[in-house]
Protein backbone atom coordinates (compact mmCIF):
# COMPACT_ATOMS: atom_id res chain seq x y z
CA UNK A 1 0.00 0.00 0.00
CA UNK A 2 1.22 3.58 -0.65
CA UNK A 3 1.97 5.89 1.37
CA UNK A 4 0.49 9.55 -0.18
CA UNK A 5 1.68 13.05 1.72
CA UNK A 6 1.55 16.60 1.31
CA UNK A 7 4.44 17.70 -1.53
CA UNK A 8 6.65 19.44 1.34
CA UNK A 9 5.45 23.25 1.06
CA UNK A 10 7.77 25.87 2.38
CA UNK A 11 6.59 28.60 4.74
CA UNK A 12 7.10 32.21 4.06
CA UNK A 13 5.91 33.75 7.21
CA UNK A 14 4.63 33.27 10.67
CA UNK A 15 0.72 33.08 11.09
CA UNK A 16 -0.90 36.97 10.29
CA UNK A 17 -3.36 38.37 12.65
CA UNK A 18 -3.51 41.87 11.28
CA UNK A 19 -4.82 40.24 7.59
CA UNK A 20 -8.22 40.83 9.24
CA UNK A 21 -7.74 44.25 9.18
CA UNK A 22 -9.06 44.92 5.42
CA UNK A 23 -9.68 42.21 2.77
CA UNK A 24 -6.67 41.70 -0.18
CA UNK A 25 -6.32 39.64 -3.23
CA UNK A 26 -3.53 38.27 -3.69
CA UNK A 27 -1.05 38.47 -6.19
CA UNK A 28 -1.94 35.33 -7.99
CA UNK A 29 -5.39 36.36 -9.02
CA UNK A 30 -4.21 39.98 -9.55
CA UNK A 31 -1.55 38.65 -12.26
CA UNK A 32 -3.91 36.26 -14.22
CA UNK A 33 -6.52 39.17 -14.19
CA UNK A 34 -9.09 37.82 -11.68
CA UNK A 35 -10.94 41.18 -10.96
CA UNK A 36 -12.09 41.11 -14.55
CA UNK A 37 -13.10 37.42 -14.81
CA UNK A 38 -14.95 37.96 -11.54
CA UNK A 39 -17.39 40.72 -13.33
CA UNK A 40 -18.46 37.30 -15.23
CA UNK A 41 -18.38 34.27 -12.88
CA UNK A 42 -17.15 33.89 -9.10
CA UNK A 43 -17.86 30.55 -8.84
CA UNK A 44 -21.25 30.58 -7.38
CA UNK A 45 -22.98 27.10 -8.18
CA UNK A 46 -20.36 24.93 -8.36
CA UNK A 47 -19.00 22.36 -5.60
CA UNK A 48 -15.47 21.84 -4.76
CA UNK A 49 -14.89 19.10 -2.97
CA UNK A 50 -10.86 19.49 -0.95
CA UNK A 51 -9.40 16.43 -0.39
CA UNK A 52 -6.33 17.07 2.58
CA UNK A 53 -5.38 17.07 5.90
CA UNK A 54 -9.65 17.85 7.35
CA UNK A 55 -11.72 20.31 7.98
CA UNK A 56 -10.72 23.86 8.32
CA UNK A 57 -12.43 26.32 10.93
CA UNK A 58 -11.91 29.65 9.72
CA UNK A 59 -14.31 32.50 9.88
CA UNK A 60 -13.13 33.35 6.57
CA UNK A 61 -14.20 30.62 4.67
CA UNK A 62 -17.54 28.99 3.61
CA UNK A 63 -19.68 26.50 5.67
CA UNK A 64 -18.51 23.35 4.26
CA UNK A 65 -21.07 21.38 2.12
CA UNK A 66 -20.25 17.74 3.89
CA UNK A 67 -17.00 16.52 5.79
CA UNK A 68 -15.46 13.15 6.16
CA UNK A 69 -12.60 11.39 7.59
CA UNK A 70 -10.55 8.43 6.64
CA UNK A 71 -7.46 8.71 8.49
CA UNK A 72 -6.78 7.17 11.87
CA UNK A 73 -6.77 10.40 13.87
CA UNK A 74 -10.08 10.94 15.72
CA UNK A 75 -10.59 14.34 14.49
CA UNK A 76 -11.41 15.29 11.64
CA UNK A 77 -10.33 18.75 11.57
CA UNK A 78 -7.71 20.18 10.27
CA UNK A 79 -4.68 20.74 13.18
CA UNK A 80 -2.18 20.65 10.20
CA UNK A 81 -3.24 24.06 8.66
CA UNK A 82 -2.68 22.49 5.27
CA UNK A 83 -5.95 22.25 3.67
CA UNK A 84 -7.41 25.23 5.65
CA UNK A 85 -4.48 27.22 3.36
CA UNK A 86 -5.97 25.79 -0.01
CA UNK A 87 -9.39 25.67 1.26
CA UNK A 88 -8.95 29.77 1.54
CA UNK A 89 -7.35 29.99 -1.94
CA UNK A 90 -9.97 28.55 -3.34
CA UNK A 91 -13.22 30.06 -1.71
CA UNK A 92 -12.23 32.71 1.00
CA UNK A 93 -15.59 34.66 1.20
CA UNK A 94 -15.33 38.48 -0.37
CA UNK A 95 -15.75 40.40 2.56
CA UNK A 96 -14.02 42.96 4.06
CA UNK A 97 -11.45 41.01 6.50
CA UNK A 98 -8.28 38.57 5.30
CA UNK A 99 -8.36 37.65 2.12
CA UNK A 100 -10.45 36.23 -1.22
CA UNK A 101 -10.74 33.30 -2.88
CA UNK A 102 -10.18 32.79 -6.81
CA UNK A 103 -13.56 31.31 -6.66
CA UNK A 104 -15.07 33.37 -3.30
CA UNK A 105 -18.93 31.74 -4.53
CA UNK A 106 -18.03 28.75 -4.86
CA UNK A 107 -19.71 25.62 -2.48
CA UNK A 108 -16.80 23.66 -0.57
CA UNK A 109 -16.71 20.15 0.85
CA UNK A 110 -13.76 18.92 2.90
CA UNK A 111 -12.59 14.97 3.18
CA UNK A 112 -9.92 14.03 5.16
CA UNK A 113 -7.50 11.82 3.71
CA UNK A 114 -4.48 12.88 5.08
CA UNK A 115 -3.34 12.67 9.14
CA UNK A 116 -1.91 15.32 11.00
CA UNK A 117 1.26 14.70 9.99
CA UNK A 118 0.61 15.47 6.32
CA UNK A 119 0.72 11.65 5.40
CA UNK A 120 -1.93 9.00 4.22
CA UNK A 121 -2.44 5.93 2.67
CA UNK A 122 -3.72 5.05 -1.07
CA UNK A 123 -6.34 3.30 0.81
CA UNK A 124 -7.70 6.55 2.36
CA UNK A 125 -7.10 8.62 -0.74
CA UNK A 126 -9.00 6.26 -3.06
CA UNK A 127 -11.91 6.16 -0.43
CA UNK A 128 -12.01 9.67 -0.21
CA UNK A 129 -11.93 9.84 -4.00
CA UNK A 130 -14.83 7.43 -4.56
CA UNK A 131 -16.77 9.30 -1.74
CA UNK A 132 -16.30 12.70 -3.63
CA UNK A 133 -17.88 10.69 -6.68
CA UNK A 134 -20.67 9.36 -4.80
CA UNK A 135 -21.92 12.36 -3.08
CA UNK A 136 -21.74 14.51 -6.14
CA UNK A 137 -23.84 11.84 -7.97
CA UNK A 138 -26.60 12.11 -5.07
CA UNK A 139 -26.30 16.51 -5.19
CA UNK A 140 -25.67 17.25 -9.05
CA UNK A 141 -28.82 18.30 -9.67
CA UNK A 142 -28.06 21.28 -7.73
CA UNK A 143 -24.79 22.54 -8.90
CA UNK A 144 -23.49 23.57 -12.02
CA UNK A 145 -20.48 21.38 -11.94
CA UNK A 146 -17.47 19.72 -9.41
CA UNK A 147 -13.97 20.20 -8.89
CA UNK A 148 -11.66 17.60 -7.02
CA UNK A 149 -8.86 19.56 -5.59
CA UNK A 150 -5.75 17.14 -4.32
CA UNK A 151 -2.46 18.58 -2.75
CA UNK A 152 -0.98 15.58 -2.27
CA UNK A 153 1.37 12.91 -3.97
CA UNK A 154 2.62 10.14 -3.96
CA UNK A 155 3.25 6.78 -5.95
CA UNK A 156 1.03 5.41 -8.70
CA UNK A 157 -1.80 2.81 -7.19
CA UNK A 158 -4.58 1.06 -9.80
CA UNK A 159 -7.22 1.31 -7.10
CA UNK A 160 -6.90 5.48 -6.93
CA UNK A 161 -6.66 5.26 -10.51
CA UNK A 162 -9.62 3.06 -11.01
CA UNK A 163 -11.50 5.61 -8.86
CA UNK A 164 -10.33 9.09 -10.42
CA UNK A 165 -11.64 7.30 -13.73
CA UNK A 166 -14.94 7.02 -12.47
CA UNK A 167 -14.96 10.58 -10.78
CA UNK A 168 -14.24 11.68 -14.72
CA UNK A 169 -17.19 9.37 -15.74
CA UNK A 170 -19.44 11.14 -13.49
CA UNK A 171 -18.46 14.91 -14.61
CA UNK A 172 -16.07 15.41 -12.03
CA UNK A 173 -12.80 17.43 -12.86
CA UNK A 174 -10.14 16.41 -10.99
CA UNK A 175 -7.47 18.96 -10.58
CA UNK A 176 -3.68 17.47 -8.54
CA UNK A 177 -0.59 18.97 -7.59
CA UNK A 178 2.28 17.93 -9.89
CA UNK A 179 4.99 17.69 -7.00
CA UNK A 180 7.62 19.32 -5.01
CA UNK A 181 10.92 17.70 -6.50
CA UNK A 182 11.78 19.95 -8.92
CA UNK A 183 13.12 18.75 -12.51
CA UNK A 184 16.40 18.98 -14.21
CA UNK A 185 15.29 16.82 -17.53
CA UNK A 186 15.56 13.49 -17.82
CA UNK A 187 12.80 11.35 -16.23
CA UNK A 188 9.26 12.90 -15.32
CA UNK A 189 9.10 13.79 -11.32
CA UNK A 190 5.78 14.21 -11.23
CA UNK A 191 4.00 12.63 -8.25
CA UNK A 192 0.33 10.54 -8.67
CA UNK A 193 -2.75 11.61 -8.32
CA UNK A 194 -0.79 15.01 -10.69
CA UNK A 195 0.73 12.35 -13.13
CA UNK A 196 -2.87 10.82 -13.66
CA UNK A 197 -4.65 11.15 -17.01
CA UNK A 198 -7.63 11.65 -15.04
CA UNK A 199 -6.50 14.78 -13.19
CA UNK A 200 -5.39 18.28 -14.45
CA UNK A 201 -1.71 18.44 -13.39
CA UNK A 202 -0.66 21.55 -11.89
CA UNK A 203 3.00 22.86 -11.42
CA UNK A 204 3.66 26.31 -9.98
CA UNK A 205 5.39 29.95 -10.86
CA UNK A 206 6.75 32.80 -8.77
CA UNK A 207 5.52 36.55 -9.12
CA UNK A 208 8.70 36.77 -11.16
CA UNK A 209 6.76 35.16 -14.15
CA UNK A 210 9.18 32.20 -13.88
CA UNK A 211 8.89 28.35 -13.01
CA UNK A 212 9.80 27.83 -9.18
CA UNK A 213 12.50 25.65 -8.89
CA UNK A 214 11.00 23.33 -6.01
CA UNK A 215 8.47 22.49 -8.97
CA UNK A 216 8.14 18.59 -10.55
CA UNK A 217 8.38 18.39 -14.24
CA UNK A 218 7.38 15.75 -17.04
CA UNK A 219 4.86 15.28 -19.56
CA UNK A 220 2.19 15.11 -17.37
CA UNK A 221 2.35 18.37 -16.31
CA UNK A 222 -0.92 20.52 -17.70
CA UNK A 223 -0.77 23.83 -16.82
CA UNK A 224 1.31 26.19 -13.99
CA UNK A 225 -0.58 28.42 -11.67
CA UNK A 226 0.83 30.93 -8.90
CA UNK A 227 2.46 28.80 -5.87
CA UNK A 228 5.05 30.69 -4.30
CA UNK A 229 4.49 33.00 -1.28
CA UNK A 230 0.64 32.83 -1.79
CA UNK A 231 -1.25 34.40 1.36
CA UNK A 232 -3.95 31.87 2.61
CA UNK A 233 -6.26 31.26 5.68
CA UNK A 234 -4.88 29.40 8.50
CA UNK A 235 -6.12 27.54 11.68
CA UNK A 236 -6.85 30.15 14.59
CA UNK A 237 -8.16 32.84 12.23
CA UNK A 238 -5.13 33.90 10.69
CA UNK A 239 -3.45 34.35 7.08
CA UNK A 240 -0.03 32.84 6.10
CA UNK A 241 2.47 32.74 3.34
CA UNK A 242 3.40 29.57 1.92
CA UNK A 243 4.62 28.13 -1.02
CA UNK A 244 4.51 24.86 -3.45
CA UNK A 245 2.68 22.79 -5.83
CA UNK A 246 -0.20 22.96 -2.73
CA UNK A 247 -0.96 26.61 -3.32
CA UNK A 248 -0.70 26.27 -7.18
CA UNK A 249 -3.17 23.23 -7.47
CA UNK A 250 -6.22 25.25 -5.31
CA UNK A 251 -5.85 28.15 -7.71
CA UNK A 252 -6.02 26.00 -10.24
CA UNK A 253 -9.55 24.67 -8.85
CA UNK A 254 -10.52 27.85 -8.66
CA UNK A 255 -10.25 28.72 -11.59
CA UNK A 256 -11.99 25.54 -13.04
CA UNK A 257 -14.75 26.34 -10.75
CA UNK A 258 -15.60 30.00 -12.37
CA UNK A 259 -15.33 28.39 -15.71
CA UNK A 260 -18.20 25.74 -14.61
CA UNK A 261 -19.64 28.93 -13.25
CA UNK A 262 -19.43 30.90 -16.32
CA UNK A 263 -21.58 28.12 -18.51
CA UNK A 264 -24.22 26.80 -16.21
CA UNK A 265 -26.08 25.24 -18.96
CA UNK A 266 -22.97 23.52 -20.68
CA UNK A 267 -22.74 19.97 -19.70
CA UNK A 268 -19.68 19.07 -21.96
CA UNK A 269 -17.61 21.42 -19.80
CA UNK A 270 -18.20 18.46 -16.92
CA UNK A 271 -15.57 16.50 -19.31
CA UNK A 272 -12.15 16.71 -18.45
CA UNK A 273 -10.66 16.60 -21.75
CA UNK A 274 -12.93 19.21 -23.29
CA UNK A 275 -11.91 21.69 -20.02
CA UNK A 276 -8.22 20.27 -20.46
CA UNK A 277 -8.75 22.19 -24.08
CA UNK A 278 -10.06 25.29 -23.08
CA UNK A 279 -7.47 25.70 -20.66
CA UNK A 280 -4.47 24.77 -22.97
CA UNK A 281 -6.63 27.18 -25.50
CA UNK A 282 -6.13 30.10 -23.66
CA UNK A 283 -2.73 29.63 -22.16
CA UNK A 284 0.33 32.42 -22.39
CA UNK A 285 2.70 29.82 -23.46
CA UNK A 286 5.99 30.48 -21.21
CA UNK A 287 9.01 28.15 -21.09
CA UNK A 288 10.40 26.72 -24.47
CA UNK A 289 7.78 27.05 -27.59
CA UNK A 290 4.59 24.98 -27.14
CA UNK A 291 3.65 22.13 -24.21
CA UNK A 292 6.67 21.53 -22.37
CA UNK A 293 7.73 19.97 -18.90
CA UNK A 294 8.03 22.54 -16.26
CA UNK A 295 4.87 24.57 -17.45
CA UNK A 296 2.68 22.19 -19.01
CA UNK A 297 0.73 24.13 -21.87
CA UNK A 298 1.41 27.65 -20.18
CA UNK A 299 -0.30 29.89 -17.56
CA UNK A 300 -4.24 30.00 -17.78
CA UNK A 301 -5.45 33.44 -18.82
CA UNK A 302 -8.35 33.50 -16.56
CA UNK A 303 -10.59 36.63 -18.03
CA UNK A 304 -10.20 34.87 -21.67
CA UNK A 305 -11.94 31.23 -19.93
CA UNK A 306 -14.64 32.95 -18.60
CA UNK A 307 -15.68 34.39 -21.83
CA UNK A 308 -14.48 32.06 -24.73
CA UNK A 309 -16.79 32.69 -27.33
CA UNK A 310 -17.18 29.24 -28.41
CA UNK A 311 -18.82 28.55 -25.43
CA UNK A 312 -20.60 31.85 -24.44
CA UNK A 313 -22.89 33.96 -25.90
CA UNK A 314 -23.06 37.61 -24.74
Amino acid sequence: MNEFHIPPVRIDSPPLTAMALSQQTDWGPRERNMPEAWRRSTGEGVLVIILDTGVPNHEDLPEPVFTYNFTNDRAGTDRNSHQTHCAGIIAAISNDIGVVGWAYDASLAHIKVLGDNGSGSSAWIERGIRTATKEWMQRKQDYTGCVLSMSLGGGFDQGQENALREACEAGIIPVAAAGNSGFHGGDSTVDHPGASVHTIGVAAYRADGRIATFSSGGPEVDIAMPGEKILSTVPGDKYQLMSGTSMATPAAAGLVACILSSRPEDQSLRDLKTMRQLLAKHCEDRGPQGKDNRFGFGVPQADYLVRDPEYWMF
